[in-house]
């Protein structure tokens, strides 16, 4: 309220100036509390707009997204060994060698191993049509037809590529080595061909050196390389005749000459395996054998091919350079499972007692192989320079229901 001075020094309050000056107080009050709200109003709509971005997001522009494509791919550190395992993972990595060309051209090494059918051929196309300096290759896919495989592999070219190892049709993988011939390490595993000859049979591969798949596919292989390391298997051939096994075994060890290191399945009623390796083999010098799933055969014989420990001792001692021996079976090799005395005195007689094996040293025995008893133990001798002659075989490991990965 205005209050004027009057002549004799008191304070007057005018009843009409009073009442504006109380009016404009009150609209000024409102003003402020009006703009109070407004703030909080404007504060809790900004709020409100930021908690629905975050429950709600806007899904982003296609340039954004290509934008995060490309800053993450760039991101990705550089591997020279790549494992991909699900089509997921191919689908990031396709990402990753199409925007960072650092990975792509440093991928030495690419691993696709799939459990489920592969949906995606143009993906893993794509990808490897990246890899221009790619020197190993393994493609493990299971139940792709063979049009779907050709579509993947056709036309592709990598001018430092030594080892393949696959799954593929082998008509697929012949067309694929046409363009691939300086290859060092192959792999392969069912042939797709049950009556015409391997589509392998005509290659000429000069640089071939190790060589892995079905026995009947890698006898027509060696026939025009020069394989030194040989790991051939009987569980494709039809029925597992004892005869065509023979005569397949016989045929590989004739064409490959210079085999240093075998692996082969053999079965155990056939008694002359190791003298069949032993005289077309000299040149080996690590042996491994794997006896194949029973045949009706070898259910209703007791024979076996290491019967008599002192025979085979004398066929290894053949094998003059033959430094490792391993064998694999399904059934016991000792009266008494487990006995290491009856061990040491299979293996003591296999290298030799009274005239020791020149050169064998490792032994690896691992039996009753797939059964809930299943040993595998490892023997070992040392040359004495001292003494100039070799130690007793001692026994340095022993694992029960081992991994496969400890017979090597």
């Amino acid at each position: 309220m205005l209050f004027l001075a009057s002549s004799f020094g008191r304070s007057i309050a005018h009843p009409k100036l009073g009442t504006v000056f109380g009016i404009m107080m009150q609209v000024r009050s409102h003003m402020q509390i009006t703009g109070h709200i407004a703030n909080l109003t404007q504060r809790l709509q900004n709020t409100f707009t930021q908690t629905l971005y975050v429950l709600f997001p806007m899904p982003n522009t296609r340039s954004q997204t290509l934008a995060e494509t490309i800053k993450r791919a760039r991101q990705q550190p550089f591997r020279a060994v790549i494992f991909l395992r699900s089509e997921h993972k191919i689908t990031a990595f396709l990402e990753t060698v199409l925007h960072n060309r650092a990975v792509a051209n440093g991928t030495q090494s690419l691993h696709v191993i799939l459990h489920r059918q592969l949906q995606q051929v143009t993906q893993l196309r794509e990808c490897l049509k990246r890899l221009h300096f790619l020197e190993d290759l393994e493609l493990i896919l299971p139940h792709l037809s063979p049009p779907r495989w050709v579509r993947l592999l056709h036309d592709l070219r990598f001018p430092r590529l030594d080892l393949l190892r696959t799954n593929a049709p082998h008509s697929v993988v012949a067309t694929f080595l046409e363009l691939h011939n300086d290859l060092v390490y192959l792999s392969i595993k069912a042939c797709g061909r049950t009556r015409r000859p391997c589509p392998l049979g005509q290659m000429q591969l000069g640089n071939l050196r190790d060589a892995s798949g079905p026995l009947g596919c890698i006898v027509t292989l060696a026939q025009h390389s020069p394989v030194s390391r040989v790991s051939a298997q009987l569980s494709f051939v039809m029925d597992h005749d004892p005869v065509v096994t023979s005569t397949l075994t016989l045929t590989l060890l004739m064409v490959a000459d210079n085999i240093t290191v075998l692996e082969l399945e053999f079965d155990p009623t056939d008694v002359n395996v190791l003298e069949c390796i032993a005289s077309n083999t000299p040149a080996l010098r690590s042996l491994k054998l794997v006896k194949i799933k029973s045949t009706m055969m070898s259910r209703v014989s007791h024979r076996r091919a290491w019967k008599s420990a002192e025979e085979w001792g004398k066929t290894l001692r053949r094998l003059t350079f033959l430094q490792n021996f391993a064998l694999c079976t399904s059934i016991a090799v000792t009266p008494i499972p487990g006995d290491i005395d009856r061990e040491y005195r299979l293996v003591s007689q296999w290298g030799g007692c009274k005239t020791p094996h020149p050169t064998l040293r490792h032994v690896i025995l691992w039996y009753l192989y797939g059964t809930l008893q299943d040993h595998m133990t490892y023997w070992n001798r040392r040359w004495s320079d001292r003494e100039h002659c070799w130690s007793r075989w001692e026994q340095t490991n022993r694992f029960d229901s081992p991994d496969s990965s400890l017979f090597v």
